[in-house]
């Protein structure tokens, strides 16, 4: 299937009625053809039963779904980790809405068979100003490190990365819930601790409260918590 064969699909299975919700979730965006995610994960799995290579090298970037289908295809790629993060690395630097990076980063799996190469790669994200490598860090660590080996290097990085734009900080939050969920004790300590900024410690014990796998006596105790400027 070559790039060409991918557009005709997208044109195929275009919903306008989609795409007029789907856009007003994504400001700025206008290039959008309306297609749903299980239909453009479908499309990227079909590109890899062939030369995913050659049409990943061919795709254009002239909608949502055609980015999103370029990031699904990386995840369901089989191939060696360096080439494929090699891509990864190419791809970020088309990440400039959040949907795209989202949607797409959580199928990259083949990151946890390189777990610290991986976490090396993941500073230069997240040291960096911009506000979507930023997020891209973030979500990352939410999809593939919270876990026993890295869950205090995750909070640790998390609590440093100050925020630099309101995609970023959300994504931050986003990630700090995600490490409430499954380690609330070491979570709390750092949100105890208020070394995050006010928005990112605002927003993610907002995300935390609004889970129904947090208990009233929990969200009374993380709501003392919020940052209040005097």
């Amino acid at each position: 299937m070559n790039w060409n064969d991918v557009i005709v699909l997208l044109q195929a299975n275009a919903d306008d009625d989609y795409r007029d919700f789907s856009i007003k979730l994504s400001p700025g965006v206008t290039a959008m053809y309306g297609v749903r995610l299980p239909i453009l994960k479908q499309i990227a799995k079909d590109v890899c039963k062939g030369d995913w290579e050659t049409t990943l090298k061919e795709a254009t970037d002239n909608s949502i779904e055609e980015l999103m289908i370029q990031g699904y295809i990386i995840g369901f790629a089989k191939s060696d980790y360096d080439t494929l993060i090699k891509y990864v690395e190419n791809f970020v630097k088309k990440i400039k809405v959040w949907s795209v990076c989202d949607t797409t980063v959580a199928t990259f799996k083949f990151v946890r068979k390189e777990m610290q190469k991986t976490w090396d790669f993941l500073e230069f994200y997240a040291k960096d100003t911009d506000v979507w490598n930023r997020r891209f860090a973030a979500v990352m660590m939410l999809s593939h490190f919270i876990n026993e080996e890295y869950i205090d290097r995750v909070l640790e990085r998390l609590s440093s990365m100050s925020p630099s734009g309101y995609y970023a900080e959300m994504g931050i939050a986003w990630a700090i819930q995600g490490c409430h969920s499954k380690f609330p004790e070491k979570t709390k300590a750092v949100l105890e601790k208020k070394i995050l900024a006010k928005e990112v410690q605002n927003k993610a014990i907002q995300k935390i409260c609004e889970s129904l796998r947090t208990s009233k006596e929990e969200k009374d105790i993380l709501r003392t918590l919020k940052i209040i400027e005097k």
